[in-house]
């Protein structure tokens, strides 16, 4: 999302210049034309191999973008039946603002504030949330997918609880700054992890087992009664965890059977398992989120 906002910053470059060639311009476009033009063909092909090949972190940057320009058609409409039929002939507002609004005066700020909000709004939900709708989060008999706001809350809360516990992992091994070797803090990361194994982590695997317990369609899913995101979710973290805590998972998974089912029900799934088996699946290691060192497994 950012990269496209860039290009289009660069394109409003020649669309004002095209538009308003007599607006004075305090700063110089350096090579104009042919850099901005460079800049936007080179930008062009990275966000269209990022589509390609990391299409579940640019896909959901690419609809927040594209969710702006149903603003455009209609506000343009309004503004044109504003000018021809009812005779406000107003004084030509800044192309950007007639561009975005049709708007002129505080309308048109506040409308072009709206505009420019929103994906910044959205950027600030959390990237699974997010997602959810994008994929087919529980996919029934005859291939439906559950987008219903209603429904989709229910999937939401596992996802964004998983994502505060993801973070927590992090931090046992980076808890200072994550711009300092683990080295340099590995004093303070053995009480991160201390507090983390002790009373962080059985709370996360209390509160997930209890909503498997109580999951009104069983106890084979966090949600519903098929698969979901956050099934797959948790199925990461586990495996994760088995990996940056051994010693401490072996101990506390003797609690909690229903986690581990579901860990095992969700490997043996035909794609999982093939995926799992490939060299796709990379193991994890000591650049990730969930690193192992011997001194923070207690």
């Amino acid at each position: 999302a950012v990269l496209l906002f860039y290009i289009l910053t660069i394109a409003g470059v020649f669309a004002l210049r095209r538009a308003r060639p007599e607006m004075e311009r305090p700063y110089r476009a350096i090579g104009y034309p042919v850099l901005p033009a460079l800049y936007i063909l080179t930008a062009g092909l990275i966000e269209i191999l990022l589509l390609i090949y990391k299409p579940d972190f640019t896909w959901p940057g690419l609809i927040i973008v594209l969710r702006l320009f149903w603003v455009f058609p209609g506000a343009r409409l309004a503004y044109f039946i504003r000018r021809r039929f009812l005779g406000q002939n107003e004084s030509v507002p800044p192309a950007s603002w007639i561009f975005v609004t049709g708007w002129t005066g505080m309308r048109g700020v506040i409308a072009l504030a709206a505009a420019i909000s929103l994906p910044f709004v959205a950027a600030s939900l959390p990237t699974d949330l997010l997602a959810l709708p994008l994929g087919r989060l529980a996919r029934g008999p005859k291939g439906t997918t559950i987008v219903a706001c209603g429904r989709l809350a229910r999937y939401a809360q596992p996802l964004c609880e998983i994502a505060d516990w993801v973070v927590e992992v992090h931090d046992t091994h980076l808890p200072i700054a994550g711009g300092l070797y683990y080295e340099e803090q590995k004093r303070e990361a053995k009480r991160r992890a201390t507090d983390f194994r002790t009373e962080r982590l059985p709370k996360f695997l209390d509160y997930f087992d209890q909503v498997l317990k109580r999951n009104p369609k069983g106890s084979d899913y966090l949600v519903g009664k098929t698969v979901s995101y956050a099934d797959l979710s948790m199925f990461q973290m586990i495996a994760g965890l088995r990996y940056a805590f051994p010693r401490t998972m072996a101990r506390l998974e003797t609690r909690y059977p229903r986690l581990v089912a579901l860990h095992d029900r969700v490997s043996v799934r035909r794609r999982i398992a093939a995926y799992l088996s490939s060299e796709r699946r990379l193991p994890f290691n000591q650049q990730g989120i969930f690193r192992h060192y011997s001194e923070l497994d207690g």
